[in-house]
């Protein structure tokens, strides 16, 4: 049932390598790929439209390889970041020049035409050069100029990077719609988590020109593969540690800090610790909820920072007897009652999951 297939690509750009990049993505899927600036996601579009020739491997898009086809014989839609509009032409001109490549009478464009202007929200402004045009009305048109050619399949590329942050949030409700209405398999590439996160069906990650984990939504951000992912998803309390030789649930960090795990580990190995800022909880009685045998680690120690943002309150912990400048950094929800007793120097208990602790070997 997979719509789009990359097996073993490999590409070398100068001094820049994507290696061997297997990736395969199901009919009417939204898939994300996620990355750092420089990581590969750009050349990876670029080699799927045929922009770039790859070395090995090969591509498959509903059900033909498509590895050595001219860009223009591959019929995938593309948004660039830069949405690329011809600037002289109308936006109903801009959007009928991608239906010049389908085999639709003119009546059938006409209505196509029309069924377009209508989900996008641009009728309005058919009329209109795409230079007049905010960022978020010319990446409708962009995405209409796209969908004109009725494709199967649709690469966007950092598509919301010119959209200012106040309009962002509802774009991304849009495009998901419209992209629903239109029963189409999308390939986006973001550095944006909460982006990713609302937008996409499966995720994955791209790190200096590899894939290193594909996984669905919830799974891709609860469970990162290893350090790097983990890093990159902000797990921000990352520790090395040694398993106890007498219990191989417990992981020695130092001597405030030993953790009991979900799972047995070897004896004595040296593991990565990864633990989410969200995943740890203020249990004492007077700053917060959640006071529950289900935090089998829970540890006393005093606030030594404390910030109260918009959405978010952000705290760092140091436990009792340590002489670090913070031990974790906790994220804890932006309301703001809840938080009206917490100050820097205030002693709490602070409380840990077993399953939500993630352990890499090394």
């Amino acid at each position: 049932m997979c719509h789009l297939v990359l097996h073993d690509l490999s590409l070398g750009l100068n001094q820049f390598r994507l290696d061997k990049i297997s990736l395969s993505i199901k009919k009417g899927e939204y898939h994300i790929l996620l990355g750092p600036s420089g990581s590969g996601k750009s050349s990876l579009i670029k080699s799927i439209l045929g922009f770039y020739n790859v070395e090995s491997g090969y591509i498959w898009c509903d059900g033909r390889e498509i590895t050595k086809e001219l860009p223009e014989s591959r019929r995938i839609g593309y948004v660039p970041q830069s949405f690329a509009l011809f600037s002289h032409m109308s936006v109903e001109e801009n959007i009928r020049y991608g239906m010049r490549m389908t085999d639709m009478t003119n009546d059938e464009a006409d209505k196509y035409f029309n069924r377009l202007v209508d989900v996008l929200g641009i009728r309005h402004l058919c009329s209109r050069k795409t230079d007049n045009l905010s960022g978020g009305e010319k990446q409708r048109v962009a995405i209409g100029r796209s969908l004109g050619m009725k494709p199967d399949t649709i690469l966007l590329d950092e598509p919301f990077s010119a959209i200012d942050e106040n309009n962002k949030r509802m774009l991304w409700y849009e495009l998901k719609q419209i992209i629903d209405e239109f029963n189409v398999t999308v390939l986006h590439v973001t550095h944006n988590l909460e982006e990713a996160e609302i937008l996409g069906d499966r995720l994955s990650l791209m790190i200096n020109g590899k894939i290193i984990q594909t996984d669905d939504c919830m799974d891709f951000f609860k469970f990162p593969v290893n350090e790097a992912a983990a890093r990159y998803l902000n797990y921000r309390n990352i520790f090395k540690g040694k398993v106890d030789s007498l219990n191989p649930k417990s992981i020695i960090i130092h001597d405030n800090f030993i953790l009991k795990v979900a799972g047995d580990l070897p004896d004595k190995e040296t593991v990565t610790v990864c633990i989410n800022p969200l995943n740890i909880r203020i249990i004492d009685d007077d700053c917060h909820c959640d006071n529950t045998a289900a935090y089998t680690n829970q540890y006393s120690g005093l606030i030594v920072n404390f910030l109260q943002l918009l959405e978010y309150n952000l705290l760092w912990f140091r436990f009792a007897g340590s002489t670090n400048k913070y031990d974790l950094e906790i994220k804890c929800p932006g309301y703001a009652d809840q938080y009206s007793n917490i100050y820097i120097g205030k002693k709490i208990r602070i409380g840990l999951r077993e399953p939500d602790i993630i352990c890499y070997s090394g």
